[in-house]
């Protein structure tokens, strides 16, 4: 399984809207589903993981 790294994500939280690609967060599943917490602010944000036909993980970020 192969991760795709050149993803770009941003937070949630309306303050913050930073921006970051997927190389620089790391994917947790805290007993809710899959996040990423935002480097500057902390806040949670929710994300998909799903696995492409060729193999790669990729996670997609929830909508609020």
């Amino acid at each position: 399984m192969h991760f795709r790294a050149n993803t770009m994500y941003t937070c949630q939280n309306q303050p913050c809207r930073a921006k970051w690609q997927s190389a620089d967060l790391e994917f947790v599943n805290e007993g809710q589903g899959y996040f990423f917490r935002c480097p500057i602010c902390g806040a949670r944000n929710k994300v998909e993981p799903k696995t492409l036909a060729d193999g790669t993980l990729v996670y997609e970020q929830a909508s609020r």
